[in-house]
């Protein structure tokens, strides 16, 4: 019995020795030791361990330059106190940590100040129920008070899945709370700027040291066209101005090359600043590219063959090969500096050259389906992309859109785990950003995407910013983690609302993209599946339970959100259309006054884009037909201004008309893709699989012009796609208009469904 009660005595002993106590009945015990001239990420590791104490137990720690004589324990920041070198190697070049103990001292310490940071939250994360659910919450974070806190787990270290971890804004590219929000949850880099003194208008801590241009920039139109067309894109049998969303640069020109490095040249002189250490080059969200002859000219590569313009690699390869130079004329003035660029659209196919050794690329893997994997079915070309970058010699870094949609509750963490495993695993670890909403409250509910982003999806934004920091985590295990923090009493609740809701998301085949429709997606997966009272009897049941106000806030917001959801998505959702059989319809039916059209199926009133109660400015019909092998549909566009079609641009062939235009956007229902057709009224067509333009099929497109409309008729060869009907088969088919009036364009659709949405496409009978 003595032996059993001393055995405890002494286990007892070696638990108190082995806490780290920092209050004791709400008065502090502990003192905080930053460097005589800490950085700025010391002193924000130091503020924030002394507000997060204070904060939890009613008493915050003096913080000191150097420690005092008191007897009490001691928490050290940063390097200059505690450098091991075993750990120091371990954590090698990322913003890692290491956290010891020695007695009463305590060292947060890194290779880099940032990896205090980390251990400071990392700190509180193994300790505490400290968390912050949102950037805009009353009290900012959720937590137990303990006026004798205490920190039990004291003796750690890691290092980062991802060097650079980002939060990038997006809609509001400057919003310090959300970036705050960021930070506090291991972010490490705030995003892109075009402006140098944009970026340092903040605290030194969000600064990356990235400079960002834009390459058509260095080319302004006014002082450079009308003396040096050969600058810029051929297209349409002339030269065209650059356009951020339109024609880029010509890559081929030497001249214009030359002059953009002199202004690129004269541009760092102008804003390099000692801070700055790298440069990126970013181009046109367009895939409107020169098409001289140069341009079009086969590429020779080192090993003695030539890279032909139908290659998915020859415009990447032009791009790169232009770049490395920009690169090296770069360099050669400033050697110390590195640059970036991203590996999107056009140049996200890895190049056949090497791109420069001092070139990190940022590889966006855009757009896909955010249910499955890089290797899942129907996303396999981002895989096989992802493992030729892994190998192109390149540091190659992830630029995702898992934040974008997620106003609607996207529970995008089990792919995007998955995707982040697999780049880890090919040794892409350099750099992660994920596109995400501001939490920035608008009015009236419609407008309130961003913030209403945050009501309904902050733990998936959570979840990621765990995934980001160690991409060897369960979602599932984390979601669980969340809930318990934030919602306690009432987290059964909410684990079962968001558990129902990812599995009819996952249930259903369509597949989810980057710019997924809110209120679609809440009939396709909460309304059509017949969850809607169940879900509110879920969030009614949680704000019940919830026990703090804060608390009781974070639920009414979702429950504001939810209601607006089923109201706009009731109120919208169209019945299912029926497309009539005709025979014979192949005989006449491009013909625009043949009687065949007079037993055809119409929708009218269309609804612009994305909001789906209000009515588009112009009246637009619809009409349809099929004949089994083939679909027919006949646009009839009214056109107040019918003089402004003649100021149309051209579309050069294989491009999408850039200005009035009609288009059908149609998906069979056993395709993992869908199929896009676009006229104009003066006859231009297009075709795509998604958006790769380079597929084509042999279609039919007429278009005429009235007095006061325009029309257009379209034969779609459904066999061709992969259907073969049989009897009342159904697919998902959206008619849509664009409208260019002067400098306004409206796009509209049936039922104000958004195109490239194929899970939000209306479904369709094509009646036998």
């Amino acid at each position: 019995m003595k032996k059993t009660l001393a055995l405890l005595l002494a286990c007892a002993a070696s638990a108190l020795c082995a806490a780290f106590q920092v209050s004791s009945q709400g008065k502090s015990v502990s003192e905080i030791i930053v460097p005589e001239e800490p950085s700025e990420e010391l002193l924000f590791a130091a503020r924030e361990l002394q507000k997060w104490i204070g904060r939890i137990s009613g008493a915050e720690p003096a913080v000191f330059h150097a420690p005092t004589k008191q007897n009490n324990h001691k928490i050290f920041l940063g390097k200059e106190f505690y450098a091991p070198e075993e750990d120091f190697r371990f954590i090698g070049e990322s913003d890692g940590w290491v956290v010891r103990r020695e007695g009463k001292k305590l060292f947060l310490s890194g290779p880099k100040d940032g990896g205090v940071i980390n251990a400071v939250f990392l700190l509180f994360d193994r300790n505490t129920d400290l968390i912050f659910p949102r950037p805009v919450m009353d009290g900012e974070a959720l937590f137990t008070p303990d006026p004798d806190l205490t920190f039990r787990e004291t003796d750690f270290r890691g290092r980062p899945s991802w060097n650079y971890r980002e939060f990038g804004l997006v809609h509001a590219h400057f919003d310090p709370p959300t970036s705050l929000w960021a930070r506090r949850n291991y972010s490490n880099s705030r995003g892109m700027f075009y402006h140098k003194y944009h970026i340092r208008s903040t605290l030194e801590l969000f600064f990356s040291g990235v400079l960002t241009y834009e390459l058509g920039r260095f080319l302004p139109n006014e002082k450079y066209f009308a003396e040096h067309p050969g600058y810029y894109a051929w297209q349409e049998g002339k030269r065209k101005k650059y356009e951020h969303y339109g024609p880029q640069l010509c890559y081929t020109d030497r001249e214009g090359r030359e002059a953009l490095v002199r202004e690129m040249l004269a541009a760092l002189e102008r804003d390099l600043t000692p801070e700055i250490r790298k440069i990126h080059f970013g181009f046109g969200d367009t895939w409107s590219l020169c098409n001289c002859p140069e341009c079009r000219r086969p590429i020779p590569l080192a090993d003695g063959s030539q890279l032909t313009p139908d290659d998915d690699a020859f415009r990447s390869t032009q791009y790169f090969l232009y770049l490395n130079a920009v690169v090296e004329a770069m360099l050669k003035k400033y050697p110390h500096l590195e640059a970036e660029t991203l590996g999107y659209l056009y140049a996200a196919v890895p190049p056949r050259v090497k791109p420069h050794p001092k070139l990190t690329v940022i590889y966006c893997p855009y757009p896909k389906n955010d249910k499955i994997s890089i290797d899942g079915k129907g996303n396999e070309k981002w895989g096989v992309r992802s493992r030729d970058w892994a190998k192109s010699g390149a540091r190659v870094g992830i630029y995702e859109y898992w934040g974008d949609a997620s106003d609607f509750p996207r529970p995008v963490a089990d792919a995007a785990a998955e995707n982040l495993r697999i780049w880890n695993k090919l040794g892409i670890r350099h750099f992660l950003s994920t596109e995400t909403y501001p939490d920035v409250r608008k009015t009236p509910p419609e407008q309130d995407k961003l913030a209403g982003a945050w009501d309904v999806s902050a733990m998936e934004y959570w979840v990621l910013s765990r995934l980001m920091l160690d991409s060897s985590r369960n979602p599932s295990e984390l979601r669980n983690e969340y809930l318990k923090r934030v919602y306690g009493p009432a987290a059964s609740p909410m684990r079962e609302y968001y558990e129902a809701i990812r599995k009819a998301w996952h249930a259903d085949k369509r597949i989810s993209m980057y710019n997924d429709n809110a209120v679609e997606c809440a009939e396709l997966y909460i309304r059509r599946p017949g969850m809607e009272k169940t879900l509110r009897e879920k969030l009614a049941a949680a704000e019940k339970l919830a026990g703090r106000d804060a608390v009781k806030q974070l639920v009414r917001n979702h429950r504001e959100r939810f209601e607006f959801l089923m109201r706009s998505a009731a109120r919208s959702n169209p019945a299912l259309f029926e497309i009539p059989l005709a025979a014979d319809a192949g005989k006449t039916a491009m013909d625009f006054d043949a009687p065949v059209w007079n037993s055809a199926s119409r929708i009218e009133n269309f609804k612009i884009t994305g909001n789906r109660s209000k009515d588009a400015a112009v009246r637009t019909s619809v009409s349809f037909l099929h004949d089994r092998r083939n679909l027919y549909v006949r646009f009839r566009c009214a056109e107040p201004d019918m003089k402004h079609l003649d100021a149309q641009k051209a579309p050069y062939p294989g491009r999408l008309p850039p200005g009035d235009r009609v288009e059908l956007f149609l998906k069979t229902a056993d395709a993992k893709t869908y199929h896009h057709f676009a006229g104009s009224p003066s006859g231009a067509k297009y075709e795509a699989e998604g958006y790769n333009h380079r597929w084509n099929v042999a279609w039919d497109y007429a278009a005429r012009r009235n007095s006061d409309s325009w029309e257009a008729v379209m034969r779609i060869p459904l066999d061709k796609l992969g259907l073969r009907i049989t009897v009342n088969n159904r697919c998902r088919i959206l008619p849509v208009r664009h409208r260019a009036d002067g400098q306004n364009a409206e796009t509209s659709s049936h039922a104000g469904a958004g195109p490239h949405m194929p899970a939000a496409f209306p479904e369709m009978l094509l009646k036998e």
